[in-house]
Formats: structure tokens, sequence, C-alpha cells
């Protein structure tokens, strides 16, 4: 990791300690998923699908959860959403998630899940049930 790298993953957990968004929202739910489940599948499109559908109200999610991540739609592609890029990103850089080296799967570990339910639930609290209906979602992912 770079001087760099380090300095703007500092700023990211300075701005995830003040205040909670999109990407407090996601850890937190990938932090919910069944002790024991810690692979889930690489694939973008499968996460900007589901995603998409939670924010969007197809499996009756409260959108405001969700309210920074902006979807483009691009039919017959799947939806893209550039803030599930940079979720992707800064939860590799601060080490949340894991990549295979055959970039298929991502890992996450239950110490990992411990550490995230420390460090967010308080500043989510009225909303975890909807959090955790968000991981019942991303339970899709799982390999």
């Amino acid at each position: 990791m770079t001087v760099e790298d380090r300095v703007h993953l500092r700023r990211q957990e300075e701005i995830l300690d003040s205040n909670w968004n999109y990407i407090d929202v996601l850890l937190l739910a990938l932090s919910y998923l069944p002790k024991g489940t810690t692979t889930l599948k690489a694939d973008t499109r499968e996460w900007n699908r589901i995603i998409s559908a939670v924010k969007h109200g197809l499996q009756d999610q409260p959108p405001e959860l969700l309210a920074e991540v902006h979807f483009e739609l691009r039919p017959p592609l799947p939806p893209h959403s550039e803030q599930l890029d940079e979720f992707f990103k800064l939860a590799g850089i601060s080490g949340k998630l894991t990549t295979s080296p055959d970039y298929k799967t991502f890992y996450i570990s239950e110490a990992t899940k411990t550490q995230i339910q420390a460090r967010r639930e308080q500043k989510l609290s009225q909303h975890i049930p909807q959090i955790r209906a968000i991981s019942v979602h991303l339970q899709e992912l799982v390999v």
C-alpha cells in the first residue's frame, strides 16, 4: 500500500467515523451474513443488480440507506454504479474484503465481520433491521 493510499484510507476512515454513509451500510450488511459465510462472488454485475434492486424498492428496503448510490441503467446490460466501484476499492484497500487470485471471489473473515459491527452498529442503530434485510439479499452472492 502506497503512502497516498494510506492517506486516502485514513481520510475515508475519518469520514466513516463521523457520519454513516452507503459504505457503512454495505459493510454492516456484509457483517450480518450468517456465521461461517465468508466467501462471496466477485461478479460486480451481480452486486450491481442486487443493490440496484434493493435501492429501487424492488426488495422493500428503505431507499434512504442507499441514497448516495446512483445507478446508470443501460439495457440490456445490468445497471452500474460508480459508488459500488468505490466501495469495492475502499473495502479492498482497507482489507475488509480480499479478492481471490483469480478475481472470482471476495473473502471477509469472521473477525472482520465482528470488527465492522463493533465500529458501525452504534451509528446505524436505528436502521439495523433494514440492514439485516439487505444482508439477506447479499446471500445471493454466497459461494
